[in-house]
């Protein structure tokens, strides 16, 4: 009808850009917000720990940083130490996470069983738009995992991360609606 012209989008939408912004408004909605009081709630401290570990923060590109981190299978967010040792329980020497560190703004955390089976926490800074491991700089902390891992012998990510849901390919974003589970 004569309507349809008004309805029509002036432009055509990029569903590929809509999907990777939709993924990264979600892995957003993870890393920040608390529902432990049944209300969504952003906490300036998580918001500024979050920002302190992707600065300097100069443009949006900040959001695609997020998604990719998001994105790696061992990559675990906020989770604490004790959590992070419950999650490495019982598993293979090897096995090993990343998460934002608990004690240091701005900086991460692998947490791992060694070879001897013991869990052990080793902190990597992130200075200057690098990140430090063991006085190893990297340009990246995927690349930290892929190139120094050798150093504590990183070999099984561990599996857990509330991020990986969201990337498993037979995940189709439906936009505007939840799914619900009976």
């Amino acid at each position: 009808g004569s309507n349809d012209s008004m309805n029509a989008p002036s432009t055509p939408v990029d569903t590929d850009d809509l999907t990777s912004v939709v993924l990264s408004i979600n892995c957003l909605r993870l890393l920040l917000v608390d529902l432990s009081n049944g209300v969504p709630v952003v906490h300036i401290e998580k918001f500024g720990k979050v920002l302190d570990c992707f600065s300097p923060v100069s443009s949006a590109e900040v959001l695609d940083q997020i998604q990719q981190l998001c994105a790696e299978v061992w990559f675990h967010g906020h989770l604490s130490t004790t959590d992070a040792q419950t999650r490495l329980s019982n598993t293979p020497a090897g096995c090993f996470l990343v998460r934002f560190s608990s004690q240091e703004h701005g900086s991460y955390t692998i947490s791992l069983v060694t070879p001897a089976g013991a869990i052990r926490h080793q902190r990597v800074r992130h200075i200057d738009s690098s990140f430090v491991l063991q006085n190893h700089r990297y340009s990246s902390l995927r690349a930290v995992v892929a190139e120094g891992g050798h150093l504590l012998s990183l070999l099984i990510p561990c599996p857990g991360s509330v991020f990986q849901p969201l990337f498993q390919s037979d995940a189709h974003p439906v936009i505007g609606y939840e799914e619900i589970s009976w």
